[in-house]
């Protein structure tokens, strides 16, 4: 977390790709929760286990992600961005989509 916090306190928010970083943090918050959705379909696993793996899903973007980025010198502002901007969004979309998963059970 400090890696992370060290990482945004340098980035300039007017050079960051935002077009990439959307895309990024629609794939993480919603496109992956969808796809846990498909698996959850297929796999002969009980509904509470079919409930963690689309809500684990849909996770912001972990933080050991920039830590690895500036260790591997690649793109240490983009996984910093997308890592933010996911956290910030997901006080929005985990709470939604807690709610979903209590109004419709998968079972």
């Amino acid at each position: 977390m400090l890696i992370l916090g060290m990482q945004l306190a340098v980035i300039s928010f007017k050079q960051v790709d935002y077009r990439n970083i959307s895309y990024a943090v629609l794939l993480k918050l919603f496109i992956s929760p969808l796809i846990a959705f498909g698996f959850t379909l297929i796999l002969p696993v009980d509904d509470l286990v079919k409930q963690i793996m689309i809500l684990v899903a849909a996770m912001p973007t972990a933080a050991n992600t920039t830590l690895m980025a500036v260790q591997f010198r690649t793109k240490p502002e983009f996984v910093s961005s997308t890592t933010f901007l996911s956290t910030v969004l997901s006080i929005v979309t985990l709470p939604v989509l807690l709610w979903i998963l209590s109004m419709h059970p998968l079972g």
